[in-house]
């Protein structure tokens, strides 16, 4: 088991450097999958520690998919750097990036089923994203 969490580390550090991005879902689905997320486990993080100790400062991505209105809302990147001056723990940073996820819903949510351009998302103040409709 260690060996397969080892090797999936390094592996992922060798795409992360390929210049390839690596999608975790984090998601606690015990009640399924809820519009509003329950939590995240924090084992994301291991990756993130695992870049860092490597020289390797991470941009995570949080995005949130509407299956109503066929939205992918993706917020800003935030470095790991960063997200640790904020979160010095898993458990802190699993429910930060849990709550910008469902903050992405919230905006998700508000786009109704014709939007077209970042431009025309409410409250950017407080993110900075961009929503793709993916189908249509």
């Amino acid at each position: 088991h260690d060996m397969r969490l080892a090797h999936t580390l390094r592996e992922s550090w060798e795409t992360i450097g390929e210049g390839t991005s690596v999608v975790i879902f984090p998601e606690i689905s015990d009640n399924g999958y809820l519009d509003v997320l329950e939590g995240f486990h924090g084992g994301f993080a291991l990756l993130l520690e695992f870049c860092k100790k490597r020289g390797m400062d991470v941009p995570v991505y949080v995005t949130y998919y509407n299956k109503e209105n066929q939205a992918h809302v993706v917020d800003k990147p935030i470095l790991y750097s960063e997200l640790l001056r904020m979160c010095p723990d898993r458990e802190s940073q699993a429910a930060y990036l849990c709550a910008r996820c469902n903050r992405m819903g919230e905006i998700s949510r508000s786009l109704g089923e014709n939007y077209a351009l970042p431009e025309d998302l409410p409250e950017k103040k407080d993110t900075s994203v961009a929503a793709v409709r993916t189908n249509g």
